[in-house]
């Protein structure tokens, strides 16, 4: 083989030779094509990444992984089941179908659940996967007291790294039965603790009063402490569930007696709890403007700061600045309820219808109940120790003062009381009120109450009075069981005592009630009163020149017992007659009672010393009275017969003549 001449292949000094072009165009054909397989395995490898994301979006993350997410999210004290965990590129949010927090150390249902959250994030080189979180989005949340309750703390120290604020929301949400909607915040944990600020949440219904609160809450896991701030306004009734759920039943008791018709009340909360430190309270500053109604009964406007705490339990409570006002007058009271203790310590001040102040506290079923009606202002103040064991008052001692203007006895018209004021103690289960003033019928009035409710010492409730009337006006007295006198100028003075049995002593035949009664009236015109009619027409046919109208004086002494009242002595001295009688009245209105008309005035020295020196002669004529009270028969009788007490059948008598007065 001949060796070529290398002038024969070297190219030409000004360019390619014509050989070499289509190879240089072959190789730039390669280089591109390279390229371009390149790029399609770039692509290749895109659409399967994409796919891969598509479908973990789809079918959520590897199992494996989420339970190495729980396991980092759960600490000494808590574990963490998540649910449903995908993630969305198109948003850059993960999201979980469902969470839920179960205590550690026990088999019980979960106590918070969370569905429907979505996290975005925004992934940054070198920051800490907390600082990626942007926003979490819960569609609800629930919040439940743990079976055995809350832990206390007793786990190693939990640590939270520091992350920066986070825009929170949750569609609907049940903290413990408090039931709200649309609550917005930020999160964000600084040293450790981890905060919820700016909180806004609505609690209202479709077809409530707007409420709306707003306020922080902040949680120190290491400690395992809370605390919260809330303001706003609130219908108590919402704290119903939450209430009971931390063991406070006797506070939600006492809130379901409100209901507000109109704009609910203001609310401003704190609460509270560290177990460690024996810390557990719960705060609230309450005012309802817009007025409301408490057990029943109407009022205006009420405030007041209520104070529930307790170091291991809800133990006591504390109200102060409590002001409940009406029309006619404000009541304004602090109390402090030890439940350990079970005590009530209070001091009440009232210028309202005690009526109605007895039926907001529950003494009274109803204001109809008390058949009294009081003047305003009413002025009331009690203050003591109210013992709470069921069953036993023995350390209860109230005192209790009492200012009306007047109060009057429904059923009985015209029996009023004025400027009545009274004293007294509730003390081991029995009322007792002391120093009773008041003007009644044109005099005095002063006496004593006790009222003592059954008890394992008393089958029944008792009531039992004193009263001492002096200078009243006869014919206001007489006007309550008849028709008035006319003309009737007499003065008395009554003693009168009680005792029995309640519903004895307050209804129309009261067979086990004893009592007592003295009577003395003076300057009257005894025989005008319709009992008399009938001896009146007896004497005056006898003595002619009896008057009347003559200025008398009348005497009674009585005593009752077991349905019975017995005419001790019955005295009326009358111009120049004197008329004394004993004998019965039963309680149904029947009377059996025996006089004897005698000569003379026992008024005067001279009828005094022929009564005495000549009796029984001095009695001229015997007369007994049978048959109803309202309408007795007057029958002559044996000359010094006494009365009896058998108790006469009730017979129809023929109407006499009209008496002439």
């Amino acid at each position: 083989m001949t060796e070529s001449d290398p002038s024969e292949t070297a190219a030409p000094p000004l360019g390619p030779a014509s050989g070499q072009a289509p190879r240089l165009r072959r190789l730039r054909r390669c280089r591109r094509r390279g390229v371009l397989h390149a790029l399609g395995g770039v692509l290749v490898l895109l659409l399967v990444a994409v796919g891969f994301l598509v479908r973990l979006a789809a079918s959520g993350l590897p199992d494996p992984l989420v339970q190495s997410l729980c396991r980092a999210l759960s600490t000494d004290l808590f574990s963490v089941e998540l649910s449903g965990v995908s993630f969305s590129l198109a948003d850059m949010e993960l999201r979980v179908n469902e969470a839920r927090v179960y205590p550690k150390g026990t088999v019980q249902e979960p106590f918070v659940r969370a569905a429907g959250a979505r996290i975005r994030i925004a992934p940054r080189r070198g920051a800490p996967y907390a600082e990626w979180v942007r926003s979490i989005r819960l569609r609800a949340i629930a919040v439940r007291l743990p079976d055995e309750g809350l832990p206390t703390g007793g786990g190693s120290a939990v640590a939270i790294a520091d992350f920066p604020p986070i825009a929170f929301s949750c569609f609907s949400s049940d903290a413990m039965g408090l039931r709200s909607h649309g609550t917005t915040g930020t999160l964000s944990c600084r040293g450790g603790i981890l905060r919820v600020d700016d909180i806004r949440t609505s609690l209202h219904g479709p077809r409530e009063a707007e409420q709306r609160m707003e306020g922080t809450f902040s949680c120190d896991p290491a400690r395992f402490a809370f605390r919260s701030t809330g303001r706003g306004r609130l219908d108590p009734a919402k704290l119903d569930g939450l209430l009971r759920a931390v063991g406070a039943p006797s506070v939600a008791d006492e809130i379901a007696k409100f209901s507000f018709a109109g704009a609910p009340p203001e609310a401003d909360a704190t609460y509270e709890y560290e177990p460690g430190a024996g810390v557990r309270q719960l705060e609230v500053a309450v005012r309802a403007d817009a007025g409301g109604v408490y057990n029943g009964v109407r009022f205006s406007e009420a405030e007041g700061r209520i104070r529930v705490s307790g170091p291991s339990g809800w133990t006591r409570l504390d109200v102060t600045g409590l002001s409940v006002k009406r029309p006619e007058g404000e009541a304004r009271a602090s109390l402090a309820v030890d439940l350990s203790d079970e005590s009530l310590r209070f001091d009440a001040v009232s210028t309202m219808d005690p009526k109605r102040v007895l039926a907001m506290i529950g003494v009274l079923t109803r204001e109809d109940d008390l058949p009294l009606d009081f003047d305003n202002p009413t002025e009331a103040h009690a203050d003591g120790v109210y013992d709470l064991r069921r069953g036993d008052r023995s350390r209860t001692a109230v005192a209790l003062r009492l200012a009306t203007p007047a109060v009057s006895i429904r059923d009985m018209a015209g029996l009023r009381f004025d400027h009545a004021k009274a004293e007294g103690a509730f003390t081991n289960g029995v009322l007792d009120l002391e120093s009773v003033r008041a003007d009644a019928l044109g005099g005095d009035l002063a006496g004593s109450v006790r009222f003592a409710p059954a008890s394992p010492e008393r089958e029944e409730t008792e009531l039992s009075y004193t009263v001492r009337l002096r200078g009243i006006s006869h014919a206001a007295w007489s006007a309550l069981f008849g028709p008035p006198i006319p003309e009737d100028t007499g003065r008395a003075d009554a003693d009168l005592s009680i005792d029995g049995p309640l519903a004895d002593v307050v209804s129309l035949a009261p067979v086990r009630t004893r009592g007592t009664l003295s009577l003395d009236v003076r300057n009257v015109s005894a025989f005008r009163i319709p009992f008399f009619s009938g001896l009146r027409d007896v004497i005056k046919t006898h003595l002619a020149t009896f008057d009347p109208l003559a200025d008398d004086r009348l005497k009674l002494r009585a005593t009752m017992d077991a349905g019975v009242i017995r005419v001790e002595s019955l005295r009326i001295e009358s111009g120049a007659i004197s008329i004394t009688g004993d004998g019965h009245c039963w309680t149904d209105g029947i009377v059996n009672l025996g006089v004897k008309v005698h000569l003379m005035n026992r008024r005067t020295w001279v009828g005094a010393g022929l009564y005495y020196l000549f009796s029984p002669l001095s009695s001229i004529f015997a007369v007994r009275a049978t048959g109803p009270y309202s309408d007795p028969s007057w029958d002559s009788e044996a000359l010094f017969l006494s009365g009896t007490d058998v108790k006469p059948a009730v017979r129809t008598k023929t109407p006499a003549n009209p008496a002439t007065p």
